[in-house]
């Protein structure tokens, strides 16, 4: 045999070279079959994180969005209770103003409930005075004279009792009206 080593022949060469490239393509196919996967799985990953990051961009919209209708309600029911404020401090003063008429009021209805309590007074004093005259009774004529003087009234002030007789003749006739009456019996007695 001859020293030659023994080449191999074109047809195990081949068959080596197609094996060798089978495997190196089962590898490559292999090889980007992981590629694909993997950037299929970070696609999908990214897909993922973008819908949370959505979602989240929405949940805080929503929230001010809702915030911003909770501070409108705010400020309209601020609005409202500012005009109620505007009429109850209007309402208020008009009470005020209607407080301060029944007042005057009150004083000046006070002030003739006095005077009338003084003119009563008076009148039941000058009657007596006028009956203890006419039956001729003047020591008690004098006294209750002196008692009318004494008198305060209510009304208050200086004015006496004696200042209360109607200077009218109310009844029509040609008598004396109370007052003259009064003086007359009172310059008669002093």
């Amino acid at each position: 045999m001859s020293d030659k080593p023994e080449s191999p022949s074109p047809s195990r060469e081949n068959r080596r070279r197609r094996e060798s490239a089978q495997k190196t393509r089962g590898r490559v196919v292999t090889y980007l079959a992981i590629l694909f996967a993997a950037a299929f799985f970070l696609l999908l990953m990214s897909y993922f994180m973008q819908q949370r990051a959505n979602r989240e961009t929405i949940d805080g919209l929503t929230q001010t969005v809702n915030s911003i209708h909770s501070l409108q309600n705010l400020v309209d029911v601020n609005k409202a209770l500012e005009e109620e404020n505007a009429a109850l401090k209007a309402q208020n003063e008009t009470l005020e103003e209607q407080k301060g008429a029944l007042f005057h009021d009150k004083q000046a209805l006070t002030a003739e409930a006095n005077a009338l309590k003084d003119q009563a007074a008076t009148m039941q004093y000058f009657w007596q005075i006028d009956e203890a005259y006419v039956r001729g009774r003047y020591k008690l004529c004098r006294s209750l004279i002196e008692d009318m003087q004494a008198q305060v009234t209510n009304s208050g002030g200086d004015t006496k009792l004696a200042d209360f007789l109607s200077t009218e003749n109310s009844t029509g006739n040609d008598r004396f009206s109370p007052y003259d009456r009064y003086m007359e019996i009172y310059n008669a007695l002093y």
